[in-house]
């Protein structure tokens, strides 16, 4: 489960909006509604209605998703004057979406997450092959992963649950699975997802939200990202060989990735490669404990704040350094790609950490036991050797 806590084509789309709006629960500490925020025709030539659902609670935090690739595509909070700003990044329509699927906005990922090199793995002496999107490896569930799917919708008091079914050999990998998420905004500012899934063969399976956040909001610019003062709660991270886990896993300490005590981007993002971050690291918590602090995000000129809380054992950590665009991610105002080094955003999203993802296994039973003792074997031996404080 992850907590965020805020304070203070060629599929063609229909760009009509608000055909639909149902209010769905309304109290007097928080709102939602839902309405139609575009249409999609599949490959075969069939229709989707794009549901859009928008919470509103007392302190005027205002949080949207949509069904297609159950992704959330707005965030809004006032800072410290009772400005409200939208500190998301995304799109107006489902146009953007569809364009720059690649960059996975908001998006809920899977099967896997991250890589599978090669774009293969074993499971009980049987070899599988995935489809390669990014040549000769697998990433982020492949050219047609659950971040293209458009979701099955439900609501149930102030909680919306999507769920989609990958079937069988969808992108290479084996048995149906039945995926669902659950999203939540409370009266307390805390946003809430939950994800689980279940498959009907051994697999292996890595969900993970992708979201982009800029707690400065939109037309800020790089300065504001260098204005981000960060805490991440990871005292190791998976070194990489060409964007792949080597396999080890090593102290943050005496490394650009040491976010134990809280450091402006301002003062490390230019000591890294490629002028920014994308770094896998490992979550600080207990084996038995439940959701623990994964990071911490302050912009002190906005006094806005976002803390993420998880159940997971791993983040990834990026400032989306490989974007050619410009700062607002629109279809008219995009600049050209190359025109800047760095975007002007914030990516920090959470996901199982997988050194070796060909290793983990979802059993015969359907859970995630096998993942998490191995998980734990990884953390323990860190502990015991080149981790160890």
């Amino acid at each position: 489960m992850q907590k965020v806590r805020h304070s203070s084509r060629r599929p063609s789309v229909d760009h009509k909006q608000g055909s639909k709006l149902s209010r769905l629960g309304d109290s007097d500490n928080l709102q939602l509604i839902e309405d139609v925020f575009g249409l999609y025709y599949d490959e075969s030539g069939k229709c989707h209605s794009i549901k859009r659902f928008t919470w509103k609670n007392r302190n005027k935090i205002e949080v949207q998703v949509i069904n297609y690739g159950a992704r959330i595509i707005s965030m809004k909070l006032p800072d410290r004057k009772g400005e409200i700003e939208d500190i998301v990044l995304g799109f107006d329509d489902l146009a953007g979406y569809l364009h720059y699927k690649k960059n996975y906005f908001g998006a809920t990922i899977g099967r896997v997450s991250n890589a599978v090199k090669n774009s293969t793995f074993v499971i009980d002496d049987k070899q599988y092959w995935l489809m390669p999107n990014q040549f000769p490896h697998h990433v982020n569930g492949g050219k047609a992963g659950l971040d293209q799917a458009v979701w099955t919708t439900y609501v149930d008091d102030k909680k919306v649950i999507m769920s989609h079914i990958s079937p069988h050999s969808s992108e290479g990998y084996p048995g149906d699975l039945f995926v669902r998420v659950s999203f939540e905004l409370s009266a307390r500012n805390e946003f809430n997802i939950e994800m689980d899934a279940q498959c009907t063969q051994p697999t292996i399976v890595n969900l993970s939200n992708l979201t982009y956040f800029n707690l400065a909001g939109h037309y800020q610019g790089p300065d504001h990202l260098y204005k981000h003062i960060l805490t991440l709660n990871c005292n190791c991270f998976t070194p990489q060989i060409y964007n792949l886990p080597s396999g080890e896993i090593l102290n943050v300490v005496h490394t650009e990735f040491d976010f134990q005590i809280p450091k402006m981007l301002g003062k490390t993002i230019g000591i890294i490669p490629k002028d920014g971050f994308n770094q896998n690291l490992c979550v600080n918590r207990g084996i038995h404990q439940d959701d623990c602090l994964v990071a911490r995000v302050l912009h002190p000129p906005s006094g806005r704040m976002l803390e993420i809380y998880s159940n997971q054992w791993g983040v990834n950590f990026s400032t989306a350094n490989e974007f050619g665009y410009g700062r607002i991610l629109s279809m008219e105002q995009l600049l050209p790609e190359g025109s800047v080094k760095i975007d002007p955003t914030l990516q920090l999203f959470e996901r199982v950490h997988q050194a070796l993802v060909e290793n983990l296994t979802i059993d015969k039973k359907n859970n995630y036991e096998e993942m998490r003792d191995l998980l734990v074997k990884i953390r323990n031996k860190c502990k015991k050797s080149r981790c160890a404080m």
